[in-house]
């Protein structure tokens, strides 16, 4: 199959996708976590960022943030809400699949390998699912995605844009920049001589970070303070992944005086 025909196939695919998600929208959410990006980001459009709430204890309304995650992914799903409503927030996450495809089959294609290979990513399950949910995963796809393709290019602009992508990625979830980690290490133990490029651009880009928290939550240092990456959970996580581990958690919670 000529290039040609892989590109072609390629848009093929990619159109179908979105166009399913704009014909079969999401009718509820799937994961409890939607409800926090994509409350923020209805505020967002509508010129807000704090929610309204009516105590019931005392009897007056109170604003509150509901969310306390990364910005990046309510900021991209906004757009999509102010125009065509909630059920389209996750619009995000099908663009940010679809680019991160189109972007993989570019970086195949400059490496000489056919750019259909690219479409590998969009046949894995899990992608075809989050591809379809307003979380971070696709988003954060996309940027780590443009961030390794211009890490691979032999530029100084490519490898600023690269480190300022790897800080960017921040926006999204805390651990992304895990994605550059090793090959920018590796470049400072080599000394490459463009590694300073990486440096500004990724302290640019996490600069990005603090801001939106400042913005937003008046705290340039917070943290989402329940990710469950504590080492005394560790043992108490690996039991759903073993074999009736669900089975074992409901033991587990029944047992509990």
């Amino acid at each position: 199959m000529t290039v040609r025909r892989q590109w072609l196939a390629l848009w093929i695919v990619v159109g179908l996708y979105v166009a399913g998600y704009l014909l079969w929208p999401p009718r509820a959410l799937s994961v409890s976590d939607e409800g926090v990006y994509l409350t923020q980001a209805l505020l967002f459009s509508q010129g807000q960022t704090w929610l309204p709430v009516f105590n019931p204890l005392t009897g007056i309304h109170q604003l509150m943030l509901p969310s306390s995650y990364p910005v990046g992914t309510s900021l991209l799903q906004t757009p999509w809400v102010a125009a065509l409503g909630w059920r389209y927030g996750a619009l995000a996450s099908a663009l940010s699949l679809c680019g991160s495809v189109v972007l993989l089959a570019r970086w195949l294609e400059r490496a000489r390998l056919p750019p259909l290979i690219a479409l590998l990513l969009v046949s894995y399950p899990a992608s075809l699912v989050l591809g379809r949910i307003g979380m971070s995963d696709a988003p954060s796809l996309l940027v780590c995605t443009a961030g390794l393709a211009l890490f691979f290019r032999d530029s100084r602009a490519a490898w600023l844009g690269s480190g300022f992508l790897a800080g960017a990625s921040l926006l999204f979830r805390e651990t992304n920049p895990l994605v550059f980690a090793p090959l920018f290490f590796g470049c400072l133990l080599r000394r490459e001589p463009r590694t300073r490029y990486l440096v500004v651009g990724g302290i640019l880009g996490s600069a990005l970070r603090p801001i939106s928290n400042a913005w937003l939550w008046y705290d340039a240092f917070l943290v989402h303070a329940r990710y469950p990456f504590a080492p005394d959970l560790v043992l108490e996580n690996a039991a759903l992944y073993a074999p009736d581990g669900g089975r074992l958690r409901m033991w587990k919670v029944e047992s509990c005086p």
